[in-house]
């Protein structure tokens, strides 16, 4: 094999392996922040007062920022809109939900749901792995290549 064919092939196979950790480091950082989060934050009672779903179409559903009301600890009111959503059916005008928040920084609010905590970590994390699993199989495959080559060498 050529220099520059073996330079290539060496760059993409960085490539292969920096994708999955990168993505697996953002799912850690994300998670990390989460759970600081969580940790730090008070619970409220509060309720969907309207879905923000910006690309309706009928044919395939679409998705919804839920915008909710709930009252802090401080008495103020709130009215925030979640940044992760889900379908439109998820919620509805109304629904009771709880939600957690930062006492110093209440707007920064969230539903205290499983999809609405941990869902975009989660996503990242299964990519990274997913992803990774490529480069681990090139590698393994070189690996036996290079085994069988010794092999046939000594024999």
């Amino acid at each position: 094999m050529n220099t520059l064919a073996r330079a290539i092939a060496f760059l993409l196979l960085g490539f292969l392996y920096a994708v999955p950790l990168i993505l697996l480091a953002v799912a850690f950082t994300l998670a990390g922040k989460r759970a600081v989060f969580v940790h730090d934050a008070l619970q409220a009672d509060g309720a969907i007062i309207a879905l923000n779903c910006p690309n309706q179409t009928k044919r395939h559903g679409y998705q919804c920022l839920p915008i909710f009301r709930f009252t802090a600890a401080d008495r103020q009111t709130y009215m925030v809109e979640s940044p992760t959503g889900g379908n439109a059916s998820d919620f509805k005008i109304g629904d009771p939900v709880k939600v957690l928040y930062l006492k110093d920084n209440p707007q920064n609010a969230r539903i205290d749901s499983f999809a609405h905590l941990w869902a975009t970590p989660l996503i990242f994390a299964v990519l990274g792995a997913l992803i990774g699993i490529f480069p681990l199989m090139i590698t393994r495959a070189r690996w036996r290549q290079r085994r069988s080559e010794a092999d046939l060498l000594q024999h």
